[in-house]
Order: structure tokens, then sequence, then C-alpha cells
């Protein structure tokens, strides 16, 4: 992987799995902190340094339990997985399976899955802590609300946002898994089914992209239009690919 993912801070192994940070995402938190930390002066900066040292954690745990939730579908069903790196825009899980698109489909959907059940256990665990949270001091309050809203909120809108039909993001890959199953049965060639696959993933894809963009300019949300940029880069590899 000598390119522009290759470099990373290893932080660990999970089941074997290599753990990366891009420094990418460690220049994001220098600059999170710079922003909202170093800003604030007296008793304040203790709480919103906890705040954000809070967010950091569940937001980098959140994304890392979504990678692994890849990894490990993709052991499930044949393949195996080496490696997570997490960087600004989320986190890559390089892992492989065998070519078959009820594999590809199961390793798709293993993430969005975690995500789905750490946002439902939390919406859980929360509506039975938020009746008792009226004793606590408002310090406490504060960053117990801060965890409830990172943990379902946060989690909820990327789930929504990563289930959209747009490649590479997962709903982009359930999409073409879907479409290759499809394909593949009307027309009973396998390799032919992944070829059509690719091309209305693609053109989907470029769609989704395109709406995206200007909605992101339109809101003057530049970010969500880089994010769209790179979506539809990685959508492009699908044009001429042969599994």
């Amino acid at each position: 992987m000598q390119d522009f993912y290759s470099w990373g801070l290893p932080v660990g192994q999970v089941a074997g799995i290599r753990i990366r940070i891009h420094w990418m995402l460690l220049v994001w938190w220098a600059i999170q902190f710079n922003n909202w930390v170093l800003p604030v002066t007296g008793d304040n900066r203790k709480l919103v340094l906890a705040a954000w040292a809070l967010g950091t954690l569940l937001v980098f745990l959140s994304i890392l339990l979504h990678e692994l939730g890849h990894c490990f579908a993709a052991r499930r069903v044949g393949g195996d997985a080496h490696e997570i790196l997490l960087w600004p825009l989320g986190g890559l899980a390089f892992c492989h399976c065998p070519d078959y698109w009820k594999s590809h489909f199961v390793v798709a959907a293993g993430g969005p899955l975690v995500t789905l059940a750490i946002a439902s256990v939390s919406y859980v665990a929360f509506g039975v802590i938020e009746p008792h949270t009226v004793e606590m001091a408002p310090t406490t309050q504060y960053l117990v609300q801060r965890t409830a809203g990172l943990l379902i909120f946060w989690n909820f809108v990327i789930l929504i946002f990563n289930l959209i039909p747009l490649y590479p993001l997962d709903g982009g890959r359930i999409f073409h898994a879907l479409a290759w199953g499809y394909f593949s049965r009307r027309g009973g060639h396998a390799s032919g089914g992944y070829g059509r696959a690719n091309l209305v993933t693609l053109w989907v894809s470029r769609v989704t992209a395109g709406a995206g963009m200007i909605y992101g300019l339109y809101e003057a949300n530049f970010m969500l239009v880089v994010i769209f940029l790179w979506a539809l880069s990685g959508a492009e590899s699908l044009k001429g690919r042969r599994y």
C-alpha cells in the first residue's frame, strides 16, 4: 500500500488485525484541540478538555468497531482481514472475501450492522439512565448528554449517510453486491453479472455524488463536497474492473 493510505501510526492489534491512525487524523485532532480547548480559560477549560477527549475517544471507538464489523464479516464468509486505517473521513478495513456477491454483501453490511447495534443499545441504556441525571452535578450531566449524543445521534447520522448508494461507501457496496446477484441470476454468468453491476453502480454513484456536491455547495459545506468528491473518485475505479 505505497500510496496516500500507506502512512499511519500503528496503535495495536485486535484479533490479529493491525490498527493504524493516518497522519491526517492526528492533524485533525490537533486542529480541533487548538480551536476548541486552547481558547478557553479558567475552570471551564477542564470541562472543555474532558468533552473534547471524550468525543475523540467515542468517535474513535465507534469507527473502529464499525470497521471490525467488516473484518469479522469477511472472516465469517471465508475471507480475511489484516488491517484497519482510521482517518478523518472514517475508517478503511483492508479485507478480502470470496468473489461471490453474497460474500461481498455480508462484508459490506457488517459495518453498518455494528453501528446500528451501537446506536440501538445506547438508546436503550441512556433511556434508563436519563431519569437519574437530575441528581447529577451540572458538569456530569453535560458529559452524560454529550456521550449519549455521540453514541446515539452521531452514530445514527453516520449510519444513514453511509448507506446512501454511493460506492465505495457501504451503501454503494451493498447496492453493488445486490446488483451483481441480480444480473448474475438473470444472465446465468457470474462475470457478466459483475460487469453489469459495475456499470449500474458507477452511474448511480455518479448521480448520487453529483447531487451531494450540489447540496454541499448550496449549504456552503465544503467538507461535504470533499467527501463526495473522494467517494466519486472511488466509484470511478469500477470502470473496466474485473473482480
